[in-house]
């Protein structure tokens, strides 16, 4: 048995100032860490500014009769074709990479009596190459 000096106070109360600073030792720490990771900046998400206007079919079909110089008789099978496949993929659950399109997949989805919700998330590169991300989010539809 040890003996100890009268000075010396007990076991267990050394035991206790001993426990709060590891305690506290490991709270700073892990407020630390907390501190060094980056924050999310505002400026990598950005609000969409433009107005919301909806791209209809016979519209979408316009556009790419203007860009492309086919006619509408020619392009109209192709593009209804191209969105029925897109559609199907994105169904599947498929991520879909289309240059310049983008790369997209379903971050959410949700089925309803008649039909289903899909949330996709396309991944975009800007002009200058940094990839910019956005949620083609429509909740309304909910």
């Amino acid at each position: 048995m040890a003996h100890r000096k009268k000075s010396d106070p007990p076991a267990e109360k050394k035991a206790a100032p001993a426990a709060e600073k590891t305690a506290e030792k490991a709270a700073a720490k892990a407020t630390a860490k907390s501190a060094e990771k980056k924050p999310v900046s505002a400026s990598r998400t950005k609000p969409v500014t433009a107005p919301m206007v909806t791209l209809h079919k016979k519209d979408f079909i316009a556009r790419v009769v203007a860009a492309s110089g086919v006619t509408r008789r020619e392009a109209k099978p192709v593009i209804e074709a191209t969105l029925e496949q897109l559609g199907a993929a994105f169904a599947a659950g498929e991520t879909v990479a289309l240059p310049p399109f983008g790369k997209a997949r379903v971050s959410r989805q949700k089925d309803l009596d008649n039909g289903e919700v899909l949330i996709l998330r396309l991944r975009r590169k800007t002009r200058d190459g940094v990839a910019a991300t956005a949620d083609a989010d429509d909740d309304d539809d909910e």
